[in-house]
């Protein structure tokens, strides 16, 4: 899951009965997402599973994200790390009671030289309790089962994390490093890594990624890449401010924008794709805009507006979209003066098309 903004009054990833099992070399990865869930009720999580396991030199990693909810990030009845796994929380914040809390007693086990790296987090009181910040329950495995658990650099209700069983309730002993120390085990998946120079991982054979993962994770979010594509056909802007937007190059198939604000209106005229016989791919993500007119030209066009604000003027979409195109606008906030927040003029859309409007509304 990357670059996802979700809100929910409880749960945004919930099977009770399910088991989460990350096996086999595969990475299951959390990464530079935003959660709200603010539930007040006990034993409501964000992801509830029945048993998590992640083993076969797999990785589970929550990175980069923030967490703004009640009793718990990740509930399970148990928790098993084994066969030289990996469990990461990395960069992240978290305002929630408990960030892993596990059912059964003595239900977390951690086997076969298997880390938990727990790295440059904040955590601090949710809407569940302003007394419990914990990184999970009671728990104190039994001396010959202890895991190997890395601390560095965390911040607990605004001070730094020194003695992680009174700050952080891990009953167990934290191997705890200063801000900016770095040893391969620590900040590496170790069985992919080769060396370690300064804070960076020097990979061996199998490894992927800043930190040597066992399997390809993509690092920003875009579009999927459509059959055929090259490389760079499809570019995606990350962060900034845009006025305009420029012609596009012969061949590129779409436009990619994530947290980018747009100072003014943007007309983006789909005629101006040369790209014969190619699906265009338009994605906007967790944008401001300023108004916005997509003019169809009969091609094929995917266009994706998800998470967004439209913060003055209106979404337009004008002209003729062809044969199975897909326009979808999820999650967005419309704040315009204009007599319609998403206006439809001379349009029309090809056989087999969809046009989806989700859970979007109008702010003031």
């Amino acid at each position: 899951m990357d670059n996802c903004v979700v809100m929910s009054r409880a749960h945004v990833m919930y099977a009770l009965t399910s088991d989460l099992r990350v096996g086999g070399g595969s990475v299951f990865s959390i990464q530079n997402s935003s959660w709200t869930a603010p539930s007040i009720g006990v034993y409501e999580g964000a992801c509830v599973f029945g048993d998590v396991a992640v083993d076969g030199g797999s990785v589970l990693q929550i990175v980069s994200s923030t967490f703004r909810l009640g009793f718990a990030m990740l509930m399970a009845n148990t928790l098993t790390v084994a066969d030289g796994s990996w469990l990461v929380h990395r960069n992240n914040e978290f305002r929630t009671a408990y960030v892993v809390y596990v059912a059964d007693e003595n239900g977390v086990a951690f086997r076969d030289q298997s880390v938990w790296s727990i790295l440059h987090n904040n955590f601090t009181y949710g809407s569940y309790s302003s007394t419990i910040v914990s990184m999970t329950t009671n728990w104190s495995p039994p001396s010959d089962t202890r895991p190997t658990i890395y601390g560095v650099c965390n911040e607990a209700r605004g001070s730094p994390v020194t003695n992680y069983g009174e700050y952080l309730n891990i009953g167990t002993p934290v191997t705890v490093l200063d801000c900016g120390v770095c040893t391969m085990d620590a900040v590496c998946f170790a069985a992919r890594t080769s060396s370690i120079s300064g804070c960076e991982c020097v990979c061996a054979a199998g490894g992927y990624g800043d930190t040597c993962l066992p399997a390809a994770v993509p690092d920003g979010l875009g579009p999927l890449p459509l059959p055929g594509a090259k490389d760079m056909e499809v570019r995606c802007v990350h962060g900034g401010s845009i006025s305009s937007v420029d012609v596009p190059d012969p061949g590129v198939r779409g436009l990619c924008f994530v947290n980018v604000t747009f100072t003014t209106a943007i007309l983006l005229d789909l005629w101006s794709f040369y790209a014969p016989q190619q699906i265009l791919n338009i994605t906007l993500l967790q944008c401001v805009l300023m108004g916005l007119s997509v003019r169809g030209s009969v091609a094929h066009v995917h266009v994706n507006v998800a998470f967004s604000m439209l913060d003055f003027g209106d979404l337009e979409f004008r002209g003729d979209f062809g044969a199975s195109s897909q326009i979808l606008v999820v999650g967005s906030t419309l704040v315009t003066t204009s007599r319609h927040a998403v206006a439809f003029p001379e349009f029309s859309l090809g056989a087999k098309s969809t046009l989806l409007l989700l859970d979007n509304h109008r702010g003031e």
